[in-house]
This record gives structure tokens, sequence and C-alpha cells, in this order.
């Protein structure tokens, strides 16, 4: 008859995480709770575009571009100039590795920087590192993927799209090594690792960005 009539009156605590947690999901299996690390490649941000403007200046042609050209396994050398260069223009930022992952949060997690935070603070632990490389070469439309061993991880960056075919970067160098001695410990790490991650073993593993991407695992904003 026109008066309010209260049918159900509830409340429940419920925990809400920052965007900079990184949390195990109940339910979903390994590889997907590893998938869901490419939110955290954001090759949209703006802070990643102005780092890609900085490392035109250290390419050969003094330019950045996109795809890989029709190239196969990186003949002409064009995927290995632009990761050299922005790798040169980390150093621009004076880089180095910082970890601290702390997260007050009750399950299992890890806080993880943006790529943005880790240009502005001028450091990273592996993981974050790795995250700003790839956002880098995501926005290049060049494949990566973030390899995954205990207790570490480092960049893979696929030279052309026909073959299987890697560079591995020991991100956590910036700072202390240059772009060479980066691919050479990344390509012995590899070689270790590989085998392990194609075996299926625990506590290894990689994540494709363009396959999470096509699962629908999108970047999370940047700001």
């Amino acid at each position: 008859e026109g008066e309010d009539e209260l049918l159900l009156s509830e409340s429940k605590e419920i925990l809400l995480y920052a965007r900079r947690d990184y949390t195990w999901v109940d339910g979903f299996s390994l590889q997907e709770n590893r998938d869901l690390l490419a939110a955290y490649v954001t090759p949209n941000d703006p802070a990643v575009e102005e780092l890609l403007r900085r490392a035109a200046n250290y390419t050969s042609s003094g330019q950045i571009w996109s795809t890989y050209g029709g190239h196969v396994d990186d003949e002409g050398g064009g995927v290995w100039d632009r990761l050299q260069a922005v790798w040169q223009a980390e150093k621009e930022y004076r880089l180095t590795y910082v970890s601290t992952w702390v997260s007050f949060t009750p399950e299992a997690s890890q806080r993880v920087r943006l790529p943005y935070e880790v240009l502005e603070q001028s450091g990273g632990n592996c993981i974050e590192l790795v995250f700003l490389y790839a956002s880098a070469v995501e926005a290049m439309d060049l494949e990566c993927a973030i390899v995954l061993v205990p207790g570490h991880a480092y960049l893979a960056v696929r030279t052309d799209q026909e073959n299987a075919n890697y560079y591995f970067i020991e991100t956590t160098l910036i700072g202390q090594a240059g772009f060479d001695d980066a691919l050479t410990y990344g390509a012995n790490s590899w070689e270790a690792d590989g085998p392990k991650v194609a075996a299926g073993e625990e506590s290894y593993g990689w994540v494709r960005i363009g396959d999470a991407r096509s699962a629908g695992i999108l970047p999370v904003p940047w700001r």
C-alpha cells in the first residue's frame, strides 16, 4: 500500500586487493595463475612510450618501429638493435635491482611495482624489471615471454614470427653490466632452465604474453 518494507538486511566482510598485489587464485590451474602476471605488462602506459622515445636515440636509424618486418630469425638485426636501445634508455633512469615485495594480505601474495613505478623509483626486483622490459617489447609489437624459475624471472623475446628462437635477457643486470652481458647471462640461464620448463618441472615455467592476451588477460590501468 505504498509503504516501504525491508525484506532483507545483510552485511559481510570482504577483502579488496590493490592493483599492486599479485595473489594466487584458488581454483585456477598453475598456468592460469602464472598467466595473470601478464596483467602487469603495460605497453600502453605513457611512461613506457616515453622510454621508447628515449630508446629511439640509441638505434642505428634513430627510430623505433613495430613488428618484425617479415625478417626471419632477426636477419638484419632489427630486433637486437631495438632491444639494446631499450637497455641503453633504461640506463638514463639509473635503474638498479631493488627487492622490496612485502604485501600485508592474509593469503600468499607479492606486492608488485608497475612499470611506471619502476621508472619513477629507479629500481625494481627481477619480475618488476621484466614487466618494464616486456612492456616496451609488446609496445613494439614483438612477442615475448616471462621465464619463471625458482625465486627468479627473466625475459625471452622471439626473434621472428616463424621460429621458436628467442633472445633471453637477464634484466637484473641493468645498471651493472652491458646489454651483451645480459644476453649472455640469459642464454646461459635458459640452457639450464629450458629443459626443465619443457619437462614441466615444478617451479619452472613461462608466460607467453601473446597467449595471455588471447585468453583475455589485459594490462591493468597504469594509474
